[in-house]
């Protein structure tokens, strides 16, 4: 079962999430109170809700017809282009800023494309 509405309802939702987390600058440094952007960005905390909850939904639809290995796999097949693009972003980007190299950040591209659920992954400042 596909409901058009929620895709729209959950997109929004997300787009909340990414502004929302435009008020912060680098890991976590918020601009400050007084910031324009601090300011008319709070609200989007509420899409991350929006999106959990339409999520659940969605995939209870979508695993109701199927059995725990099909489920399974079609998560996998459809999270890991995602997080392996992605990575490949923040690596390219970290080696391109960092200053000096640091040799940790192929051990993170590696945990982060095996989802390893525990540890430090390469979106994580390179400088800690």
């Amino acid at each position: 079962m596909h409901v058009v509405g929620l895709d729209g309802v959950r997109f929004f939702s997300a787009l909340m999430v990414m502004f929302y987390h435009l008020r912060f600058w680098r890991n976590g440094d918020l601009p400050g109170p007084e910031s324009q952007v601090s300011r008319s960005l709070w609200f989007g905390w509420i899409g991350v809700q929006t999106f959990f909850v339409l999520s659940g939904i969605v995939i209870a639809f979508s695993a109701k017809e199927s059995t725990p290995l099909k489920f399974a796999q079609s998560r996998i097949l459809r999270l890991l282009p995602g997080i392996w693009i992605c990575a490949t972003l923040s690596l390219v980007i970290a080696l391109g800023l960092m200053r000096p190299f640091a040799p940790v950040v192929f051990s993170r591209y590696v945990h982060t494309l095996l989802m390893i659920p525990f540890g430090t992954h390469i979106d994580v400042d390179m400088g800690s």
